[in-house]
């Protein structure tokens, strides 16, 4: 998840400062941060910087910058490989990891996002283990 965040803080980082915003390595630090943040996420930093281009009459940088974060932040980063990385990591469906992630956060606090996927992974194993559908040899 920090790997995935820091990806997304640097490639932000790089789309601010082709697109002209003042201080490009501060606003990839920040998204970087906010991007390890479940339900946050790096649109609440690339978003109302999108929005200041457009007020401050930047209309083609606003609209280049929101297509940009988009597409590799947002959609690549966050929604494609985040939850690849995850269930890779961890060996689980990625929409489990998902699942997980959000209900553990819910539940345990920001510790829920890797207490979650893990409880969520366990609770269908044991279900698995207890329909018969996966054995499970115990050493004496």
């Amino acid at each position: 998840m920090v790997f995935v965040s820091l990806l997304q803080g640097i490639v932000a980082g790089i789309g601010f400062y082709l697109f002209g915003i003042s201080t490009p390595v501060l606003w990839g630090f920040a998204t970087f941060l906010i991007a390890m943040l479940p339900f946050v996420g790096p649109t609440t930093v690339w978003l109302p910087l999108s929005i200041y281009l457009f007020a401050t009459g930047k209309i083609g940088q606003a609209i280049g910058l929101s297509i940009y974060c988009l597409l590799f932040v947002t959609i690549l980063l966050d929604m494609v490989w985040k939850p690849k990385l995850i269930s890779e990591k961890g060996k689980i469906h990625p929409l489990i990891a998902i699942v997980g992630v959000i209900g553990g956060f819910g539940v345990f606090g920001a510790s829920g996002i890797i207490i979650g996927p893990f409880v969520l992974s366990l609770f269908i194993f044991l279900l698995s283990v207890l329909l018969g559908k996966n054995k499970v040899m115990l050493q004496d």
